[in-house]
């Protein structure tokens, strides 16, 4: 995190833990996965698969904050048995295909990753509480929720910070510009209600860990 952008306050730290977050802040900077970004371009990637990409990407951007070198999108959906091709019917994965993802792409690499799927309510400040506890924690994140910007049924986005006023930066593989997006924590209630309610799924958090 470039001293600049810093507060005050966070300045007069001592240099070794302004490093240490130096470093932190680099790990999620160039980490971003648009999730049509293969179209066209990956052996096997299609159309079909990439509109429901938001998890292969998402599982690739973690990947990418552990300092793993990411499968391609299509490489990961045959690696957990997801849906490929062109064919008709749905093709989002479940949230234990894209916990399967990373944990399988990490294997392959010689990294142990493991994982934890929990399901939240629709109380935002429980939420809210429970990704800052795991953030603090060095965990990774992983959202699913309805959209927050469309409000759509489900769409996974990487979580990156909670901030004091409750609002989240998250990338979001859905928009080629959806790096750090700042969400309001009336957004995020608003979404976390809407699938519950409107769809009748449940929202949840996929969390990850490095295994020393």
């Amino acid at each position: 995190m470039p001293t600049l952008q810093l507060s005050p306050v966070l300045r007069q730290l001592p240099e070794q833990i302004l490093s240490g977050l130096d470093r932190g802040w680099q790990a999620l900077k160039n980490t971003f996965v648009f999730q049509f970004g293969e179209t066209g371009r990956a052996p096997g990637a299609t159309a079909k698969e990439a509109q429901a990409n938001c998890g292969p990407a998402s599982a690739a951007m973690i990947l990418k904050q552990f300092g793993i070198s990411a499968p391609t999108m299509h490489q990961m959906r045959r690696l957990v048995g997801a849906p490929i091709g062109s064919h008709s019917g749905p093709y989002a994965l479940s949230t234990s295909q894209v916990a399967e993802a990373v944990k399988r792409s990490a294997s392959q690499k010689g990294a142990q990753i493991s994982y934890d799927i929990k399901r939240l309510s629709t109380n935002v400040d429980r939420t809210l509480d429970e990704m800052r506890r795991r953030l603090a924690a060095g965990e990774k994140l992983i959202l699913l929720t309805s959209n927050i910007g469309t409000l759509s049924r489900g769409h996974y986005v990487v979580v990156k910070e909670v901030r004091s006023d409750g609002s989240i930066v998250v990338d979001d593989p859905g928009a080629r510009n959806g790096e750090n997006r700042v969400h309001t924590r009336q957004e995020l209630a608003k979404a976390l209600s809407i699938r519950t309610r409107r769809y009748g799924r449940e929202n949840s958090l996929i969390a990850f860990q490095r295994q020393r």
